[in-house]
Order: C-alpha cells, then sequence, then structure tokens
C-alpha cells in the first residue's frame, strides 16, 4: 500500500516547510483501521512528517534520498478522522553533514493534534539513473 500524505506545499523557506493533507475516507488505510470508525493512525502522522522532510530537502538538495533515521518523541493530542485538513509545520533544527534533526508539529483546526521532537534523517548520495526511472513512474 502507498500513502501520498502530503496534498500540497504552503510555505518552504530555508528554515521549514509547512504542508497540507485533506484526509478522504477513500484512503486505504480506513479499510482497515476501525471501518466503523476510521482514525488515522499515528504511524502515518510520522508518514506525513516524513514526506513533509522529504520535500523540503528536495527542495534545498536536488537529486538527493532522504532515510529516516529515528524519532526521540511523538505525542498525538486530538484523533484526526476522515473530512479533516491536517496542517503540518517542519522546522529545521540542526544540521551536521549529511544529518539532519527536525521539530514538527501537526494541525487541525488551529488547535495541536500532534508534536514531534528530533526527527532524525539521513541525505546520501545522488540518486542513480535507475532510481530516477523509478520515481518518474510513480
Amino acid at each position: 500500500m502507498s500513502f501520498k500524505m502530503v496534498d500540497k506545499i504552503c510555505e518552504v523557506s530555508y528554515s521549514g516547510i509547512k504542508t497540507i493533507k485533506l484526509l478522504s475516507i477513500a484512503e486505504p488505510v480506513y479499510e482497515i483501521h476501525f471501518p466503523f470508525f476510521p482514525v488515522l493512525p499515528a504511524v502515518l502522522l510520522l508518514e506525513n512528517v516524513k514526506q513533509s522532510i522529504d520535500l523540503f530537502i528536495r527542495n534545498n538538495e536536488e537529486d538527493k534520498i532522504c532515510f529516516f533515521q529515528g524519532v526521540k518523541k511523538l505525542k498525538v493530542y486530538k484523533a484526526l478522522c476522515p473530512g479533516d485538513a491536517i496542517f503540518t509545520e517542519v522546522f529545521l533544527i540542526s544540521k551536521a553533514d549529511d544529518c539532519y534533526v527536525f521539530d514538527a508539529a501537526i494541525y487541525h483546526n488551529e488547535t495541536i493534534a500532534a508534536k514531534l521532537k528530533e526527527v532524525k534523517v539521513v541525505v546520501e548520495k545522488e540518486k542513480t539513473a535507475w532510481e530516477k526511472e523509478l520515481q518518474s513512474q510513480v
């Protein structure tokens, strides 16, 4: 299963990115995740942040691959359901060589829905021709 967890980039700068995702009942996850009470799993909130970070990295370092390394803390404050719009803000905390550390916040109706602390990613080599071809097919 593939999940597109970012619909639109709202703002991108040298220090972070803001994105939006509109949750639809048509998302494949709701077929198996509480079909009678659909709620977005927290792991997809992490995926939303990771995809936002990917877009931030691509904006600043073309043809690089971004690998998720870990997150120190993820706290969910509110359940997110189909019909909700989620706004994600990702802030660059530090960068050392190819290792980036971010903090993130996810909002729904201007209320904090989740916070992530010290999301670490590693940015590696330029993509090979095969990887570029694979990406163009997505």
